[in-house]
């Protein structure tokens, strides 16, 4: 009885249940998944990573309310989060499967590099989204890849630009 008492107390007074604190924790979860997505060297199975991400978004939507959040911005949020990814997901496939020539591998592996970041300068990651965008779009002839990275960054640098306070100080930890 005195155990189940002192784990009480503990979770009670050391490990208090706030609907806030769960809020942010699973926030910050979302963007480090982005983030380790960013830095993944092997591509993940992009159906389970689109379920998971959608599955975490939805209980952050749940959880809004409780945490005095507005839900349709939580949605909002939440909907850049997956463009986000999806966005990562495609740069990642095209780097493996279409092996682009080496300036546009570089452009992306530096947009890569800063959105590895993002829950710590969401603002660096979104500007080298668009610089790698911008990069992409100078007319440097056809290669492979090029088109579908550089719709990938602006895609990712809008959801980013759209939301910044979602990505905002949730960095590594």
């Amino acid at each position: 009885v005195l155990g189940v008492a002192a784990a009480t107390l503990i979770y009670a007074l050391v490990l208090p249940v706030d609907h806030r604190r769960r809020f942010r924790a699973l926030n910050s979860e979302i963007v480090r998944d982005l983030q380790g997505l960013a830095a993944a060297k092997d591509l993940p199975a992009a159906r389970r990573w689109r379920a998971q991400a959608y599955h975490r978004v939805l209980r952050l939507v749940l959880r809004a309310a409780p945490a005095d959040v507005s839900p349709e911005t939580v949605v909002d949020g939440g909907l850049a989060a997956v463009t986000v990814g999806t966005g990562l997901l495609r740069l990642r496939w095209l780097l493996r499967e279409e092996q682009p020539p080496a300036g546009v591998q570089e452009t992306i592996g530096t947009a890569l590099a800063a959105l590895e970041r993002l829950g710590e300068e969401p603002a660096q990651a979104e500007a080298a989204a668009w610089e790698a965008a911008r990069q992409l779009g100078a007319p440097a002839g056809p290669s492979a890849g090029r088109e579908g990275a550089r719709q990938a960054l602006i895609e990712i640098a809008a959801a980013l630009a759209s939301n910044p306070a979602f990505f905002q100080g949730h960095g590594r930890r």
